[in-house]
């Protein structure tokens, strides 16, 4: 929610951010913008990234806390 606001159509930073976890492609070439918005492939390419769902640093909104107001831990 933090990242796209659950639009997972959503493009950010300057059109480089795709789908609902908003994986920025010039960080991580290996997934094609277009794919990023089908749900199912954005999620896998989060779930690599995030090295199994144990290391969310990459996601800005992880790093500044802003995900925090989703969990209920404000």
């Amino acid at each position: 929610m933090a990242e796209s606001g659950g639009n997972r159509f959503a493009v950010g930073d300057r059109a480089t951010s795709f789908g609902l976890w908003q994986i920025h492609t010039p960080a991580h070439p290996q997934f094609i913008a277009a794919e990023l918005f089908d749900v199912d492939n954005n999620a896998r390419a989060a779930f690599e990234i995030s090295k199994g769902g144990t290391d969310w640093s990459p996601w800005t909104t992880f790093r500044n806390g802003d995900h925090l107001r989703f969990l209920g831990a404000q």
